[in-house]
C-alpha cells in the first residue's frame, strides 16, 4: 500500500477498499467556492446555536439549585426557640401561621410579634370566635324516644311492625338476655 493510500472498511458489504488520499481531498476549485462558503456559515450557525443552548441549559439547572437553597432558608427562619415560645404563649395551632406571617411582614422577632397589641387583638379575636363556634355547634344527631321493648313485643303479636323496629326488637332483646347472664 502507498503512503497515500487509506484503507475503508465497508460495513454494510463487509468488504474492504483502498482508496487513494488524494480522491478524498475535497475539490476545492472555484466552481465549489459557495458550497464551501455556505457550509462553513452554517457550521458557525450551529456552534453558536450550541453555545447558546449549552449555556441556557447551565442558567436552568443554576436556577433549580437557587430555588432550593431559598426553601431551606425560608423554612429555617423560624427556629426552635421561636416554636417554644408560641407554644408556651398558649398560641392556638390554628393561629400559629398568623403569628409567623404577623413577624415576617413587620419585621420582628416571633417574641416581640407575641407582645405587640395589634397582633394581640387579632389573636384574642380569633379565639372569639372559635370559641362561639363551638358554643353555637349543635349536634347532627338527635335522639329519638325509642318504643320501648314491651311496645315493640305488642306490635310484632299484631303484625303491625315495620323492618326497623324488627332490628330494634331484635336488639333489645339480645341486651337482655345478656344483661340476665350478667
Amino acid at each position: 500500500m502507498n503512503e497515500n493510500d487509506s484503507e475503508i472498511v465497508d460495513s454494510i458489504n463487509n468488504t474492504e477498499e483502498t482508496v487513494n488520499d488524494e480522491e478524498l481531498k475535497l475539490d476545492l476549485s472555484d466552481d465549489n467556492s459557495e458550497d464551501v462558503e455556505t457550509l462553513k456559515k452554517e457550521i458557525a450557525t450551529l456552534k453558536a446555536q450550541k453555545e447558546h443552548f449549552k449555556k441556557k441549559a447551565e442558567t436552568k439547572v443554576e436556577t433549580k439549585v437557587e430555588t432550593k437553597e431559598e426553601a431551606t432558608v425560608h423554612s429555617q427562619d423560624i427556629s426552635q426557640k421561636d416554636y417554644l415560645l408560641l407554644a408556651k404563649s398558649n398560641v392556638d395551632l390554628e393561629d400559629v401561621d398568623e403569628v409567623i406571617d404577623f413577624a415576617k411582614y413587620r419585621k420582628i422577632s416571633i417574641a416581640e410579634a407575641l407582645q405587640n397589641t395589634t397582633l394581640k387583638a387579632i389573636l384574642s379575636d380569633s379565639k372569639e370566635k372559635r370559641q362561639t363556634a363551638l358554643a353555637t355547634q349543635t349536634s347532627g344527631t338527635r335522639k329519638t324516644n325509642s318504643p320501648s321493648f314491651e311496645a315493640l313485643t305488642e306490635k310484632a303479636k299484631k303484625g303491625d311492625i315495620s323492618e326497623s323496629e324488627i332490628d330494634k326488637l331484635v336488639a333489645l332483646r339480645m341486651e337482655a338476655k345478656v344483661n340476665k347472664k350478667l
